[in-house]
């Protein structure tokens, strides 16, 4: 298994172009961020589009391969849970960005299929979203990446694929081997399911894992940063050993079923996304180190 790290990690601390609204200045640039992960001797590094937008791809590629990263995954919104006569122009949108993530030289391009809309049913609204992707699949494979759905837990976007059966149901009814599944252990906790069992469920489309963790926000304690489960706990990120998904029984039954692709790290609490990213790599590497030398002691 290889490690890679997110750029998303340091939403929270990007000067410009972040995502989630804080109350303080950044002081980070991408650019400073891929500088920073170069020192951690990694194997890759995941790009968002958002942060990258108004750079060239080759450009954007190579700032991740002068720190000698590969780039792992490429991650983009498409709305495509459209009716017919719209979904078109939305699947235009995410072909061009299909053909960055090729041009980036990226294995894998993660989409964010649009959020659930009122008034139409959730039915109706899947039907869509599945026709979409389905396009989206085809200009994939044809330009040679993968294009994943992960378990959702971003709020707008959770009613149509927060859990790991709809993301199982929506890649089965794709069909297409370009699509699949990013299983993301942290999102299982808000949607109130345990994450061996949403491993269980999304492992035979998964081609990609993200790792991430968050901890029930305490009594008294006001976080900036936190989002609420299905169930209405209250969740604020924290370090991949502290919170409350076992990630040593996710890591070690993905080596059980012998997963040999890329293990992102994400973080989203309020630390220095640096520092944090650095101990979340420091941790997962001796985690794979106990593993692997628990697995050769079991062989012999």
């Amino acid at each position: 298994m290889k490690i890679s790290v997110s750029d998303y990690n340091a939403d929270w601390a990007y000067i410009e172009h972040y995502q989630h609204p804080r109350p303080f200045a950044g002081y980070l640039t991408p650019q400073d961020v891929i500088r920073y992960y170069g020192t951690l001797n990694l194997d890759a590094v995941e790009y968002t589009h958002s942060y990258w937008s108004h750079i060239d791809a080759a450009e954007a590629r190579t700032v991740a391969s002068d720190q000698g990263l590969a780039i792992s995954c490429y991650v983009f919104p498409a709305d495509l849970v459209q009716p017919p006569e719209t979904l078109q122009s939305e699947v235009d949108k995410a072909k061009a960005l299909l053909d960055r993530t090729a041009t980036l030289g990226a294995p894998f391009a993660m989409i964010t299929p649009g959020i659930a809309k009122p008034g139409v049913s959730l039915a109706e609204q899947e039907s869509w979203m599945v026709e979409g992707l389905r396009r989206c699949a085809e200009h994939a494979a044809n330009v040679g990446v993968i294009a994943c759905i992960e378990n959702l837990d971003y709020p707008p976007g959770r009613p149509l694929s927060g859990t790991p059966a709809q993301c199982r149901r929506i890649c089965s009814r794709v069909d297409s081997p370009g699509l699949r599944l990013i299983y993301d252990c942290g999102a299982t906790l808000f949607v109130d399911t345990p994450a061996l069992e949403a491993l269980e469920t999304m492992r035979p489309a998964t081609v990609h894992v993200h790792l991430k963790n968050s901890r029930p926000v305490r009594e008294g304690e006001h976080p900036q940063r936190f989002l609420d489960s299905d169930a209405g706990i209250r969740y604020t990120g924290c370090f991949l050993n502290e919170g409350a998904v076992d990630i040593r029984a996710v890591v070690t039954k993905l080596a059980k079923d012998q997963y040999q692709g890329y293990l992102l790290i994400e973080y989203q609490g309020e630390l220095d996304p640096r520092s944090a990213s650095e101990t979340n790599v420091l941790y997962l590497r001796e985690l794979l180190r106990k593993i692997e030398g628990q697995a050769a002691s079991d062989s012999l």
